[in-house]
């Protein structure tokens, strides 16, 4: 089944690249993905009572959504040759501040439809922690 041509999320990477988007419970201790398998907590830790802020915390997040600037910065990085990251970042500062209002249209066009895919993510993930709670608090 491919998420792509059955409607599933879907995101867009920093380079560039479209990826499916799972959830996973992520271990705090290391920083890393966990298979879900938790160690003690430690003594310092508050507890969290709310079980809805706690679901959220487990979960990741969606990327944030990027800017028109950002779309920009992407899609002419390697346009422009020069020897350090300022003189790239200064020479495309520039050229960006040159940009007619038309050319600069389509890039906060890209940051809208990001903005919205954030937004959608957030939202199933929202229903989604709310579903889980829901069935958690039903079956006790």
């Amino acid at each position: 089944m491919d998420p792509f041509s059955s409607g599933g999320i879907v995101t867009r990477l920093r380079s560039g690249v479209l990826s499916p988007v799972s959830y996973y419970c992520r271990d705090r201790r290391y920083g890393v993905l966990s298979g879900g398998k938790r160690g003690k907590a430690s003594k310092g830790k508050r507890k969290v009572d709310n079980v809805f802020e706690k679901m959220l915390k487990r979960r990741s997040s969606p990327i944030r959504p990027c800017n028109s600037y950002a779309f920009f910065l992407t899609a002419n990085w390697g346009v422009i040759r020069s020897c350090s990251f300022e003189e790239t970042s200064k020479r495309l500062s520039k050229k960006w501040h040159k940009l007619s209002h038309d050319k600069k249209k389509e890039y906060e066009n890209m940051a809208l439809k990001d903005h919205t895919r954030y937004q959608r993510q957030c939202i199933l993930l929202r229903n989604d922690v709310e579903q889980e709670t829901g069935l958690r608090a039903n079956s006790n």
